[in-house]
């Protein structure tokens, strides 16, 4: 064989890529699912701070209400970090999805790289809001996947179920 030359990768059998296809989909499944429940919870929970914030400022219970804010605010910040964690584990499974379908040769997903971001339809806003989150959180704050121009961008550990290990995308 010459230096040059590619070596020969067999293809895979239909009932490993059938198995490979099925896990990447049940787990990309599985986390959006976590992720819009999540969601769902945090909307009830910033609804019962809001009523019980209401309810302080109506009977005039000033230190209750600043209590209840602070707990609103550390709540708001728990959901979101949650949030980022269920954005990464999505994330994981949309990257085994996209290998699986260059080897089915499935176009699905092929021009989301040409999709306009977030920031490129509303202008400075979210460029803002996240450059002030990242000063006040610097360790925590990523930029989201949408407002990226790559989707393999971030810290996510990813399953490769090609090779069956697990490896960070800085370690790509």
């Amino acid at each position: 064989m010459s230096s040059g030359s590619v070596p020969h990768v067999p293809p895979i059998p239909p009932h490993i890529l059938s198995i490979r296809q099925t896990y990447a989909w049940q787990w990309f499944s599985y986390n959006a699912s976590q992720r819009m429940t999540s969601l769902r919870y945090f909307f009830v929970t910033l609804g019962i701070f809001a009523v019980a914030y209401s309810k302080c400022v109506e009977n005039k219970w000033h230190g209750l209400g600043c209590l209840v804010g602070i707990l609103g605010a550390i709540a708001s910040v728990a959901f979101w970090f949650l949030d980022v964690r269920n954005e990464e584990l999505v994330n994981c499974g949309r990257v085994a999805l996209d290998e699986i379908e260059k080897e089915l040769h499935l176009t699905v997903r092929c021009d989301d790289h040409e999709r306009s971001r977030l920031t490129e339809s509303t202008g400075w806003l979210p460029g803002t809001i996240l450059g002030i989150l990242k000063i006040i959180f610097p360790e925590k704050t990523r930029m989201p996947l949408w407002l990226m121009e790559g989707a393999n961008s971030g810290s996510a550990t990813c399953l490769r179920i090609a090779s069956g290990s697990a490896f960070s995308n800085s370690e790509q």
